[in-house]
């Protein structure tokens, strides 16, 4: 991405009949991704590939789709290798002064810490648990969404097409570099060649390069660093040299940091690439006896970010959801959970800690909640429980309190029952 390229930022504000522009900022700027930062609302600081910036007010229930996140308040979502110039963005758009960027280390992590209110941290476990002894030891309150392993459960009466089909997207799409992508799969062996087939067949036709206009012509682009796509290598290596049977790509392209679309078949449950996060385009494949096989497996993992399950039968599926240990179920449908405003995310175990978005509990996190109390009825001089009153006051109010609260004989001020 070239420095000197145009931008274009647009300020709108969302009202009952649609959205309306307030304002327009052209410039030259580095690459700006996304942002979302609040005064009277809500905005959302989102760039597209076209480096078009769009920046929304929220003002009632309805979010705009946002297709790069719908991050808490303070979040900034950066693109590997680019700069963000916000304070520039910031002043041409007429933005309140609160959003700030700090790039760097370790140590700039740590001086971040030691100067906010609150810490959200979104990245690997390892870090993440540096991040909540930190904030731990100033009681500073703070959120963690970390790493992930999500499996899919497809069970016999499944429409195997459909989740063949969802589970390619599910694995596949930002080259798996998603916190919930799937990662692992569990397939009830009455289908499980059936569907392997079918995901080898899907997988197989996807389309991999990296866009040069405004078009779709391909389906999954590179991997984010050449580190990522090496950790991709090794699981499929490892996986392989165990017994894996790769059906569809495996290796990397030979250029860049892309790596081919990769389903394995003939996997088991020990193996690296069912055991870590992999955050690439794979799809290991696991064949189980029956539902119970495939919950066990499912959640044996120190990850539980989210999952989903493939199933004819609703009810059997939220059944099975809520034997997952995850904060998030899709049934018969992928990362959908991600896509609705309205609904918490957030990860269990060593998927990190609170919510990340979605809800009331993803914004009301960075609020400090008080409680205030004033009388609705004229008061008297004195309460019947304050000193300023005599002791007869006082045990006519305890016997009301026992009255409405107690239990049993307990009501009436008689023994322990």
């Amino acid at each position: 991405m070239s420095s000197g390229a145009d931008l274009s930022i647009k300020l709108w504000k969302l009202e009952s009949d649609g959205a309306k522009e307030l304002q327009t900022y052209r410039g030259h700027r580095d690459w700006v991704t996304s942002a979302m930062f609040s005064k009277d609302g809500y905005y959302v600081v989102s760039a597209s590939v076209d480096r078009t910036l769009k920046i929304w007010e929220i003002t009632s229930k309805d979010l705009p789709f946002l297709p790069e996140h719908t991050g808490a308040v303070d979040i900034l979502h950066l693109q590997t290798g680019a700069l963000l110039k916000i304070a520039g963005v910031r002043i041409g758009v007429g933005a309140p002064p609160v959003l700030a960027l700090a790039t760097g280390y370790g140590a700039t992590g740590a001086s971040v810490i030691d100067v906010a209110d609150y810490v959200h941290f979104t990245g690997s476990t390892a870090t993440g648990r540096k991040v909540g002894v930190a904030c731990a030891e100033q009681l500073k309150p703070f959120s963690l969404e970390l790493g992930g392993k999500d499996p899919a459960i497809v069970l016999a009466d499944a429409d195997v097409e459909r989740a063949a089909n969802g589970i390619a997207w599910g694995g596949m799409f930002n080259s798996g570099q998603v916190c919930v992508s799937v990662e692992r799969v569990y397939v009830e062996a009455p289908v499980y060649d059936e569907f392997v087939a079918r995901l080898t067949e899907n997988v197989s036709k996807l389309q991999q390069g990296s866009e040069s206009g405004p078009g779709l012509t391909f389906d999954v682009g590179a991997m984010a660093t050449g580190a990522q796509r090496d950790i991709v290598a090794r699981h499929v290596e490892q996986a392989t040299e165990a017994g894996a049977r790769v059906l569809a790509g495996g290796k990397p392209v030979g250029r860049g940091t892309f790596f081919q679309p990769t389903v394995l078949a003939d996997v088991t449950p020990e193996m690296t690439c069912i055991a870590e996060e992999t955050f690439g385009p794979t799809l290991p494949v696991v064949k189980v006896a029956d539902e119970d096989e495939a919950v066990r497996l499912a959640n044996d993992s120190k990850y539980g970010l989210s999952a989903t399950v493939w199933t004819g039968d609703t009810a059997r599926g939220e059944r099975v959801a809520r034997r997952l240990e995850c904060g998030a179920v899709n049934v018969n449908d992928a990362l959908t959970n991600v896509f609705c405003p309205g609904l918490p995310m957030g990860g269990w175990k060593e998927s990190g800690i609170g919510y990340r978005a979605g809800g009331a509990a993803g914004l009301i996190k960075f609020c400090r909640q008080q409680a205030i109390t004033a009388p609705r009825i004229p008061t008297q001089k004195s309460e019947l429980l304050w000193y300023s009153s005599s002791k007869r006051q006082a045990k006519l109010a305890l016997a009301a309190m026992r009255a409405v609260a107690g239990h049993g004989l307990r009501r009436f001020g008689i023994g322990r029952g």
